[in-house]
């Protein structure tokens, strides 16, 4: 029997609570992770001012992390806590060749005694493909760990600077052991620290990973049903420049029922046949399984955000 390819979206906000945390810290300027801690985290620039925090005057920069929060963090004088103003000039410059948007990797030090959450550096955030969709990673490496009597394979992954290891889901083996899953195991071989990835992570357990793909694009013909093993499997019919792609629902087999995967149909529900959309699909088995499908984005060659370029703007 043909087992489709289970695909979920796992993008949880959980995973990215301490980066919104930091973000909701600096705004608010009070530090939920200790007096001395740096934080390290990717947002968007939106701008810097020479203005007054805790009484003192310095160059803030402004950040933008998700749903919009505004962070204000100030670039160090060179003065220490003496009240003249006197910015750093390393990190004015680093400043100075950014534009609102730009994605940026920073480095706060976290506010304590009195100061504001300080700048400790600044750089433009080069996005990996896939790495702003919600299963798309950066591959940075993977290591066998001693768990008990046997070892299990950690991965570690990457997205907007974030750090997330997770362990590769379990089987358990002809000799009734539990082992890492064989599949994946081998499936990590064919990558290097830096490609991008499709992954799907539940629990803080990997249970696929492969090589991330663009999305595609094309026009919903219609929506109906394909047999599969005795399954009736909901397919969606997409023209891409003539060419028809029957893209199934991938699910599961429990017994003679089929499971579908409840992300994918309810994203599925919301379309419209003559519709413009956006889809990844996977090859499994001589048929095309949905990875993920949505409405076409309205300029649809737009592309994800770019580095910073070198336009050179003096802040005041």
């Amino acid at each position: 029997m043909t087992r489709a390819p289970i695909s979920r979206n796992h993008y949880s906000p959980r995973r990215f609570t301490r980066f919104i945390a930091v973000l909701t810290v600096l705004s608010l300027a009070v530090s939920a992770f200790g007096q001395a801690q740096d934080e390290t985290t990717v947002a968007k620039f939106r701008g810097a001012s020479r203005s007054m925090l805790n009484g003192r005057s310095y160059m803030v920069v402004s950040i933008e992390g998700p749903g919009g929060q505004i962070a204000r963090v100030a670039i160090p004088n060179k003065s220490g806590d003496r009240i003249q103003y006197d910015p750093d000039s390393h990190l004015l410059d680093s400043v100075q060749d950014l534009k609102s948007g730009d994605l940026v990797e920073v480095t706060v030090a976290m506010p304590r005694n009195g100061r504001p959450a300080m700048l400790h550096s600044i750089r433009p955030y080069e996005l990996k493909p896939g790495e702003d969709q919600p299963n798309g990673y950066v591959f940075a490496g993977s290591d066998e760990q001693q768990s008990g009597s046997s070892t299990q394979t950690v991965v570690e992954l990457r997205k907007l600077g974030q750090k997330i290891k997770v362990s590769v889901a379990r089987t358990k083996s002809a000799a009734g052991a539990y082992e890492s899953d064989p599949k994946i195991v081998a499936d990590l071989s064919q990558f290097k620290e830096g490609d991008s990835v499709f992954a799907e992570i539940s629990g803080g357990t990997l249970v696929t990973i492969e090589p991330y793909t663009a999305p595609q694009l094309g026009k919903l013909i219609k929506i109906d049903e394909t047999e599969v093993d005795g399954h009736k499997v909901k397919t969606a019919h997409i023209d891409q420049d003539g060419k028809t792609i029957d893209a199934m629902v991938p699910g599961k087999a429990n017994g003679r029922a089929w499971s579908p995967d409840t992300m994918i149909t309810r994203q599925l529900s919301r379309l419209k046949p003559g519709e413009q959309v956006q889809f990844r699909t996977k090859d499994d088995g001589g048929k095309s399984w949905i990875r993920s499908i949505e409405p076409a984005p309205k300029n649809a060659t737009e592309t994800p955000a770019q580095p910073a370029t070198k336009t050179k703007k003096k802040a005041k």
